[in-house]
């Protein structure tokens, strides 16, 4: 009985599981340990983004698979790896290391070291092409530095060099193009360091001239072309915005003003047409520069007749003038006419190969005519005889031979100015309040007492005359002169 009663116990307990990890009456079997089961070996990513799925499992004291066991996973450095913690799947953030751990009903696994360490893939230089439009002109090109899967990798080193003959430009090692030449077939390489070696990218480098000055050159200044058709050859050069002059440029020509100055639109040959003045332009590449021509034509031949005509001596008369203006190829040139003294004698027309003078006044004037910048003059004298009865006697009527003055029975200063007795009682008439001076001396109008009164100053007695009145017209007072200078006619 006892030895059988043993055996059933025992049995009991194998039934129960109370010798192994599967279970017994008690309830699971507790979880002893986790194990990563994979990787095998530590990894390393090379590319951030990158992914990689990690298992693992539980296990009981005795070393034996516990299925169905929840695992959790962890990142010990999330800025480097993340995992998904019901997942296992790792991925790639961050340069650096990180610890990845499996836990089961709070027991951890050993870590798994994760190195994130991005690998260069591509090399991208900014700007990607390289265009100069002035040598000499410098660029700094930057480089940007990505992994295989497009993401940047900051603080990575670069370096520059030139591709090419290196005819074109130079490139410095931080990546400083400067033109050269112009030109193409040199490029900036930009250069790090990969896997298996360098790796690297190009940025064409082509070198043009822009035109951003045009100096057009001829003589002093202003140019001036002296003869209908002489011609006169302009130059032109071009500069880029550093100011090298840019070679073997094309130029179109144009003038500002062509009636007066043609110019050639390809070869910049400039000729004179009339007077005036034009600006000459070249333009190209959308830049324009200019320089003044002027056209003066010299007169080689130039004649005026007559030049020393008659006196006028008629009242209204006239004087014909003619005049020839030619330059050295026996173009007419534009004659101008014109009176120094418009007082005395007047000109019509004002251009033209003659003209006509028409006396004004007694006196004497110079006509001018002008043509291809030079000119010439002739004395003109206009001597009109002064009627004493038509010219003199009104003027005394109107100003002087007035009630209270110098007329009726006890005239002013004894000098009765009405028609009939005035020129008796002025020639050769002492003058009263003065003495020694006569009121009116043939052919002397500056020493005649009368001329004195009328023009005032300090050489007379009491106030100008007339008096209380404004004083007469210069050109009345001239007629007076011009009648006694004549001889103080009774005409």
């Amino acid at each position: 009985m006892a030895a059988a009663g043993i055996a059933a116990a025992m049995a009991l307990v194998l039934a129960c599981g109370g010798g192994g990890d599967g279970g017994g009456g008690t309830g699971p079997v507790p979880v002893a340990s986790v194990v990563i089961t994979s990787p095998a070996t530590a990894p390393s990513f090379g590319t951030l983004g990158r992914t990689l799925q990690f298992a693992a499992e539980a296990r009981g004291a005795s070393g034996t698979v516990l299925a169905g066991r929840t695992i959790t996973w962890a990142s010990l450095n999330a800025a480097v790896a993340t995992v998904n913690p019901t997942t296992g799947l790792v991925t790639a953030v961050g340069n650096g290391v990180a610890q990845i751990t499996a836990s089961s009903e709070g027991v951890p696994s050993a870590p798994v070291t994760v190195t994130v360490s991005q690998v260069v893939g591509q090399v991208v230089v900014t700007p990607g092409t390289v265009i100069f439009g002035a040598i000499g002109s410098s660029r700094q090109l930057t480089a940007s530095v990505f992994d295989s899967g497009g993401t940047a990798i900051p603080g990575r080193s670069v370096s520059f060099s030139r591709a090419g003959p290196g005819t074109v430009a130079s490139v410095g090692s931080s990546g400083l193009v400067t033109a050269l030449a112009v030109g193409t077939g040199d490029s900036a390489v930009a250069s790090a360091t990969g896997p298996s070696g360098p790796v690297t990218a190009k940025a064409p480098i082509t070198v043009t001239q822009v035109v951003n000055t045009i100096t057009v050159t001829g003589s002093l200044l202003p140019d001036t072309l002296k003869t209908t058709g002489r011609t006169k050859q302009f130059a032109a050069s071009a500069a880029d915005s550093l100011g090298n002059n840019i070679p073997s440029i094309a130029f179109t020509w144009t003038s500002s003003a062509p009636s007066v100055a043609a110019v050639d639109a390809t070869t910049g040959l400039v000729s004179a047409l009339i007077d005036g003045s034009a600006s000459i332009q070249a333009a190209a590449g959308a830049k324009t520069g200019s320089r003044t021509m002027v056209v003066r034509r010299f007169a080689l031949t130039f004649s005026l007749a007559p030049t020393s005509p008659p006196a006028i001596t008629t009242s209204g008369g006239t004087q014909v003038f003619t005049g020839t203006a030619q330059d050295s190829v026996g173009t007419n040139l534009t004659i101008s006419w014109l009176s120094r003294t418009t007082t005395v004698a007047t000109v019509s027309p004002a251009t033209g190969t003659s003209t006509t003078a028409t006396a004004v006044a007694n006196g004497t004037t110079r006509i001018v005519m002008s043509g291809g910048t030079r000119l010439d003059s002739a004395t003109l004298t206009v001597s009109l005889p002064v009627s004493f009865a038509a010219d003199i006697q009104p003027i005394f009527t109107a100003n002087c031979a007035l009630s209270g003055c110098h007329t009726g029975a006890n005239p002013t200063g004894s000098l009765n100015l009405a028609a009939g007795s005035s020129r008796a009682q002025l020639v050769n008439i002492a003058a009263v309040g003065f003495p020694g001076a006569t009121r009116v001396i043939p052919g002397d109008a500056s020493n005649s007492y009368l001329i004195r009164k009328l023009e005032g100053g300090p050489s007379i007695s009491g106030v100008r005359m007339p008096d209380g009145a404004p004083a007469l017209p210069t050109a009345t007072i001239q007629k007076i002169r011009d009648w006694i200078t004549a001889g103080a006619l009774n005409n």
